[in-house]
């Protein structure tokens, strides 16, 4: 998908990376744990798909770009790097 592609394509690509993460912020933590808080598609709580690489960085639309984050944790990165690499966890 590029941008500018359709409404309906974005909201099926964001709703597939929410069901892959399990509805669960996967931002990497100070331990290197992702941080695990349940953020739902809609409503109060409501979880965002993130770039990894963020578009502005030259990030794409892609699912192996993209994870879930809670709102928190996508509003406060911004387009700024992570703090530290997310390890393949099993949860």
């Amino acid at each position: 998908m590029t941008r500018g592609g359709s409404t309906r394509a974005w909201r099926a690509l964001r709703a597939a990376v929410a069901e892959r993460d399990g509805y669960r912020c996967t931002y990497p933590q100070p331990d290197g744990h992702p941080c695990r808080q349940y953020a739902p598609l809609a409503g109060p709580g409501a979880g965002h798909a993130d770039h990894v690489v963020p578009v502005k960085h030259g990030g794409t639309d892609t699912l192996t770009n993209l994870r879930w984050l809670c709102a928190p944790h996508n509003l406060g990165r911004g387009t700024n790097p992570d703090p530290a690499p997310l390890r393949d966890w099993t949860w």
